[in-house]
């Protein structure tokens, strides 16, 4: 893989495929900045469009569900989520990147955003200044900000298209599951109260 994951080829803009993932990480960009205490939080879109997390369902309590399920949708993903004083560029020396189908993530945390969110926005950045290329239905993001690489990231197309539609699904699953829990329990409350 290049040093930098600049586009240097033609961009497929006439893929169906490459126009759902450029619509949703760009565009419509689920993305949003926390401020304020746990208690009090506010969320702040990164997108005019305002598809957010929160909006979506995506909340403190099932985001660890959200990363751990885009990993399962993939053969192969290498994660690194790391401090901003390491280095991401001495963590990719360490990696193999000859295989394609090696999908990775190496990317600073940020206090202001899940681990969820920061992929989505440093694939959003990668989109959004021109630091991505697409080849062989691979796509490759990079993100960086005053010069310090804040994000590498190598994917399967197939793997962006299920992280769109696990964003829209999953979340509905989460608290219809729950709500069945919930009723089960006033249920068998009232049945103990009877007797």
């Amino acid at each position: 893989m290049k040093k930098h994951y600049y586009t240097d080829t033609d961009i497929p803009f006439k893929n169906e495929n490459f126009q759902k993932i450029l619509t949703f990480y760009l565009f419509n960009s689920p993305c949003e900045i926390s401020k304020g205490t746990k208690e009090n939080k506010t969320y702040i879109p990164v997108s005019k469009v305002d598809k957010t997390f929160s909006k979506q369902g995506w909340t403190d309590t099932n985001l660890s569900t959200l990363i751990a399920k885009m990993k399962s949708m993939s053969n192969h993903l290498e994660y690194y989520p790391i401090s901003s004083n390491q280095s991401i560029n001495a963590i990719e020396k360490n990696i193999s990147l000859s295989d394609p189908n090696f999908e990775m993530i190496i990317m600073h945390t940020r206090s202001d955003m899940s681990k969820a969110c920061a992929i989505f926005y440093y694939i959003r950045n990668g989109f959004a200044h021109g630091s991505f290329n697409v080849k062989n239905n691979i796509y490759c993001f990079e993100s960086s900000k005053n010069g310090i690489t804040k994000a590498k990231i190598r994917l399967k197309e197939e793997t962006l298209l299920k992280w769109i539609d696990c964003f829209y699904e999953f979340p509905k699953k989460c608290k219809s599951k729950s709500y069945e829990k919930k009723n089960k329990l006033k249920k068998s409350k009232k049945e103990l109260v009877a007797t």
